[in-house]
C-alpha cells in the first residue's frame, strides 16, 4: 500500500511540474497579457504614430501650350498649251509663292508615270516653269501636282494646231476691245515675248493690225492695243508771219494723247496701259493755209519716240 502511494506522488509531481513550467514559459513571451489579465494598463509596443493609408497628392506644375502654327498654304496650279505644231507643243505652268517650288508632272491623272530625277522646281522670281511635249506621247495633255501637297493637282490639255485663223481679224479686234482670250496665242514664257501691234481711235471705224500677222500668229504672246483719243485745245502758239505774203496767222494746238494696253494674248489680260501726251511744244514754221484762213490748229500727238520704248520694255524686243 506504500508503494502504492508512494508511486502515485510522484507521479503528480512529475504532472505538475509539467504544467507550471508550461504557464511560466507562457508569462516570458505574453507578458502584456499577463498584466493585463492583473488589472494593469497594457502599454503600446510603439510610440511612433500612425501613419494614414491616403497618400498626399502633390500638386503638378501647370503645363504651357503652345500655339500651333497654322499650316502653309499652297496656291493653286494652273497649265496653258500653246498652239500644236510638228507634233510638239510648248506649255507654261504657273503656280505662286509656296513653301516649296517643286512640282510633279505626268501623263495620267493617277500620277503612275511621274519621271524620275526629282520634282521640277517653279522659277523663284516668276512662279512659273516651261517646257514642251511631243503631243502623241500626251494624248491627255499634263497632269501637275505640288511635290509636298498632292492634293493639289491641275490639267492641261493641248491645244489645236497652229496657223492663223480664218477669224484672226475678229479674234484680234474682240481681244482689244473686250479683253476676249485668243486660243490660238502662246503662254507667256521665255525671254522675249513676240506681240501684234493694233491701232485704232476716235476717228476710226474698226481696228488695224499690222501686217505679218501669218508669221507672228503662231508665236505671239502679246497683244499692243494702241487707241488714239480725241484732241483738246492746247496752247496758242501765237502769230506767225509770212515773208513772201504778208500774212500773219495765229497758231494754236490741238493736245492729242494715246492710250497703250498690253494684253496677254492667250487670256485677254491687260498687263500694263498706260495714256501718252502730245509734249505740247509749238512748230517753228507752219505752210500757209490754202483757203487763206488766218488761223490754224497743229495737232500735237502722242510720239513713238515715247510709246515705243515703253512697248519694248515688255516684250524684249528691240524695234
Amino acid at each position: 500500500m506504500q508503494t502504492l502511494v508512494r508511486q502515485t506522488w510522484v507521479r503528480f509531481k512529475a504532472f505538475a511540474g509539467q504544467k507550471w513550467w508550461a504557464f511560466g514559459f507562457s508569462l516570458l513571451i505574453s507578458p502584456s497579457l499577463v498584466l493585463a489579465g492583473c488589472g494593469s494598463s497594457a502599454a503600446s509596443p510603439s510610440s511612433a504614430p500612425i501613419q494614414s493609408s491616403l497618400a498626399v497628392a502633390t500638386p503638378t506644375p501647370e503645363t504651357t501650350l503652345e500655339r500651333t502654327p497654322a499650316p502653309p498654304e499652297w496656291p493653286p496650279l494652273t497649265v496653258t498649251f500653246s498652239c500644236t505644231k510638228n507634233n510638239g507643243a510648248s506649255y507654261v505652268i504657273a503656280g505662286g509663292a509656296a513653301p516649296f517650288l517643286g512640282i510633279e508632272i505626268a501623263s495620267k491623272p493617277d500620277f503612275s508615270d511621274i519621271p524620275y530625277g526629282g520634282p521640277n522646281q517653279l522659277d523663284a522670281a516668276t512662279y512659273t516653269y516651261s517646257s514642251s511635249i511631243m503631243v502623241s506621247q500626251f494624248p491627255d495633255g499634263i497632269y501637275v501636282r505640288w511635290s509636298q501637297a498632292p492634293q493639289i493637282t491641275a490639267h492641261g490639255d493641248t491645244s489645236g494646231p497652229c496657223g492663223m485663223p480664218d477669224n484672226a481679224q475678229v479674234q484680234l479686234t474682240a481681244a482689244c476691245t473686250n479683253g476676249t482670250p485668243i486660243p490660238g496665242a502662246a503662254p507667256i514664257g521665255g525671254s522675249t515675248h513676240p506681240d501684234i501691234e493694233g491701232s485704232s481711235g476716235v476717228d476710226e471705224s474698226g481696228w488695224v493690225f499690222k501686217a505679218g500677222l501669218q508669221s507672228s500668229w503662231e508665236t505671239f504672246q502679246l497683244l499692243i492695243c494702241e487707241y488714239t483719243d480725241a484732241y483738246v485745245p492746247g496752247v496758242a502758239c501765237g502769230t506767225y508771219y509770212s515773208d513772201d505774203l504778208s500774212r500773219h496767222i495765229n497758231v494754236s494746238l490741238m493736245k492729242g494723247s494715246e492710250t497703250v494696253r498690253v494684253l496677254e494674248a492667250s487670256t485677254g489680260k491687260t498687263l500694263h496701259a498706260k495714256t501718252f501726251y502730245g509734249h505740247e511744244v509749238c512748230p517753228p514754221s507752219v505752210y500757209v493755209p490754202f483757203d487763206g484762213s488766218p488761223t490754224m490748229t497743229v495737232d500735237d500727238s502722242a510720239s513713238t519716240t515715247d510709246t515705243d520704248p515703253w512697248i519694248q520694255s515688255f516684250t524684249k524686243i528691240k524695234g
